[in-house]
This record gives C-alpha cells, sequence and structure tokens, in this order.
C-alpha cells in the first residue's frame, strides 16, 4: 500500500498567525474599553469620555443620590423639586458651559453663591460621597463649599489652595475657651490647573474601622490623592446658633459684626450627595 505524505506546515503556519491576530484583536480591544477619566481642556472630548464611562459601566448597587444640583440655568435641587434661587448671597453669580460642552449647564461663581449645608459633619451623614465637577479660572485660597459658627470655627470647609491643592478639614477654634483642633484634615498636592474640568469626591465613614474610628478619602478625576482619620463629633456644631452654609463663597468675620465676602472664581457643575461610602468602581455613575 503507498501512502501519500501531507504537507502541513502551510497549515500550521496559516494557523499561527491567525491566532496572533487573534490574541492582538482581543488585547487592544480590551484596552480601548478601559479607559479612566483624566483632565482635559477640550469640553466636548471630556463629555465623550463621560458618555463612554457611563454606557461600559454595569454594577447591580443601586446608587440614589439625596440631593442633586444639575445646576442647568437654575438652582433646583432635582431630587426634593426645590428651587434654592432665593439664597443666593449676590447677583453676580451666572451659568455657563458646563462639562458636556453645553450652554448654561454649569454656574459660575464669580462674586456669588447660595446657601446650602452639604451634608458634610452631622450626625444624620455620618457616612457620605459628596461628587462635584470644577472648573478654575484663577488658583488662589477660596471656598468651595464652606460651613462656620460664628463662635466656634469652621464645621467643615472644602476648598481651593493657593498652590492648587484641594483642601477638606474642620477647625474648631475655642470649645469651653480651649482651642481644639479639627477632627480631619485632608488635602491633595498640587494637581489643579486653570481651565480645566476636575471631578473630585469625597467620602467618608465615622465608624469605618470601628465605632468611632473613620476614615475621609479625597479623590481628584477617580485617583486617590488624600486620606486621613475622620472622627468627627457633631454634638459640637449641631444646636449651636448662627451656623452659616454656603457654595461658591465663604462670610469672613473681621470683628465688632463686620465682615467680607470670599468667592470662587470659576465654576461648579454636577452636584451630588449620597448617604453611602461609594465604591469607586461606581465613581463613573455618579
Amino acid at each position: 500500500m503507498n501512502y501519500v505524505k501531507i504537507n502541513r506546515e502551510p497549515t500550521i503556519k496559516l494557523m499561527s498567525l491567525l491566532y496572533v491576530f487573534a490574541s492582538c484583536f482581543v488585547f487592544f480591544t480590551g484596552c480601548s474599553k478601559d479607559e479612566s477619566l483624566t483632565t482635559t481642556t477640550d469640553e466636548s472630548s471630556l463629555a465623550a469620555t463621560q458618555s463612554k464611562n457611563s454606557i461600559t459601566t454595569s454594577s447591580t448597587d443601586v446608587l440614589k443620590p439625596i440631593y442633586y444640583f444639575p445646576l442647568t440655568n437654575n438652582l433646583v435641587d432635582s431630587v426634593s423639586g426645590i428651587d434654592h434661587a432665593n439664597t443666593v448671597y449676590t447677583p453676580n453669580g451666572k451659568f455657563t458651559y458646563g462639562i458636556t460642552g453645553q450652554p448654561l449647564t454649569a454656574m459660575y461663581f464669580t462674586k456669588g453663591g447660595f446657601n446650602y449645608d452639604i451634608g458634610m459633619a452631622n450626625s444624620i451623614n455620618n457616612v457620605g460621597t459628596l461628587s462635584f465637577w470644577m472648573y478654575a479660572d484663577t488658583i488662589k485660597d477660596s471656598p468651595l463649599f464652606h460651613a462656620q459658627q460664628y463662635w466656634y470655627g469652621v464645621v467643615y470647609s472644602i476648598r481651593l489652595q493657593n498652590d492648587g491643592s484641594i483642601k477638606a478639614f474642620s477647625s474648631r477654634c475655642f470649645v469651653d475657651s480651649i482651642a481644639t483642633p479639627g477632627e480631619f484634615n485632608v488635602i491633595t498636592g498640587p494637581v489643579i490647573k486653570t481651565k480645566r474640568w476636575y471631578h473630585i469626591i469625597i467620602r467618608w465613614d465615622d465608624n469605618y474601622y470601628a465605632p468611632g474610628q473613620g476614615l475621609v478619602h479625597l479623590f481628584v478625576n477617580n485617583t486617590l490623592l488624600g486620606i486621613d482619620k475622620y472622627k468627627f463629633k457633631p454634638s459640637i456644631w449641631e444646636g449651636l446658633e448662627d451656623n452659616e452654609y454656603a457654595i461658591g463663597l465663604q462670610k469672613n468675620w473681621r470683628g465688632n459684626h463686620d465682615f467680607d465676602y470670599q468667592f470662587f472664581n470659576g465654576r461648579l457643575d454636577e452636584i451630588k450627595f449620597y448617604r453611602k461610602f461609594v465604591k469607586k468602581e461606581d465613581f463613573s455613575r455618579l
């Protein structure tokens, strides 16, 4: 019987090439779906990235904000339906281009702001996540979210620093005539630059490790840049008179009931608060 010898070498080479091609295709396709959010000066590009992230995210965790300010040409909390236009301190704030690149979708806080308590540092919100977008026209010490008590100090303050860092802290000036430090003080490095949108997320849990042993995180564009212990004692503040809460401004007391205002020179957009310690894998949904 005569056997015919079949040359399989070309077939093997062809299959090897197809395998390599398929592997490369899967690799590059997978990489394209794992894009992290980065800062950009192109508002349309940022909007496209945000939209893509929201489409590719799949999580079973339910995220329902306690309040949500889209800042779309008004100061309405879309959760409660309440309009906070009557709390504006000065009439100079205006609505302008937001993170989507569309007009009238963000608030420009040049010598303007409105009264609202974001919910940090109180017994109701001993755990929470605050998410917002910011766009600075100038880099200087200025308030983003600020709450103070006339005699006792700063309940909480989230602010832009002179070096471009973001800081969140509480500072009790005097309690029972004794100067005391704040209960949390978390700060990033100098990361903020002008004319760019940044996604800021602050999350905290008063009992993260154990009762009374809490933690606070500060993220910029999904990157953890600040961490500190969170041991806030809300009983120090709650029930006191003259508590003042504001977004985009703070009142600086100079004594004898004399004061002036300090403003954030830039834009804020998509202000949301959740009464939970939101997981990082869900940040793209905020």
